[in-house]
């Protein structure tokens, strides 16, 4: 029984003393952290605050301290864009003079005999057809009235001449035969294409040229000049590559 009693004694003085001071928290290592203390009390209630836990279970965690952040700088003002100069005005430009250039026409004859040629006016080389072929009397100076003369076609120097058939008649009359008049003709021509004329002037200009090769040298000037003007011809058509 005296046992008991110094014992609730004891536990009587322990709870009537006041509690130990706690220890003064010691300070972060680093000026730039704080030391927060996670209490938990005897219910289980979490606590954290800035000193030490009186009683129980305590943790120390040590978290960075909050700091300002840094003022913001300002970027530096950049300079005032320069207007790029207005674009030149491109020089002036020379006029474009178009040539047009007409073809001129060409044209393919045919003689009567079959030959071709061509020519530029369309119209043919003339030739004299004479007419009916008539007798004419003639006299031979030693009758009686005056003697007759033949009708020929006008002067042409490509007319036909017929020669005078004559023949003995009674009383100094000869006989001849002529032709009663007659007319001149062209021959017939037809215009023909560009492509055609193109294809007509080249074969003339090589046959030029192979004739050229195979003629006298008195000849190879006439030549020439003919090779010139269908040469002319061509570039006046036009008769391009």
């Amino acid at each position: 029984m005296p046992i008991l009693s110094v014992t609730v004694l004891s536990s009587l003085l322990a709870l009537a003393s006041p509690p130990a001071a706690a220890p003064p928290p010691a300070a972060a290592a680093n000026p730039g952290q704080v030391r927060i203390y996670r209490c938990v009390s005897s219910r289980g209630a979490v606590a954290l605050q800035d000193h030490p836990c009186r009683q129980g279970q305590q943790q120390i965690l040590e978290r960075q301290r909050p700091q300002d952040p840094p003022p913001a700088t300002r970027p530096p003002r950049l300079p005032d864009a320069v207007p790029a100069p207005a674009a030149a005005a491109p020089p002036p430009t020379a006029p474009t003079r178009v040539i047009v250039v007409n073809s001129q026409p060409l044209f393919e004859c045919i003689t009567p005999e079959g030959e071709r040629y061509t020519a530029d006016d369309g119209q043919g080389n003339p030739r004299w057809v004479p007419g009916p072929l008539v007798p004419v009397f003639i006299g031979s100076g030693g009758g009686h009235g005056r003697p007759q003369r033949p009708h020929r076609p006008p002067s042409a120097p490509d007319a036909p001449q017929r020669p005078l058939h004559a023949h003995p008649g009674g009383h100094g009359v000869a006989t001849a035969v002529l032709a009663a008049g007659g007319q001149w003709v062209r021959d017939s021509c037809q215009q023909l294409t560009r492509q055609e004329a193109c294809q007509a002037l080249g074969e003339q200009r090589w046959e030029l040229i192979g004739r050229y090769n195979s003629a006298l040298s008195s000849e190879r000037e006439q030549l020439v000049r003919q090779q010139r003007r269908v040469e002319e011809r061509m570039a006046r058509q036009p008769c391009g590559p």
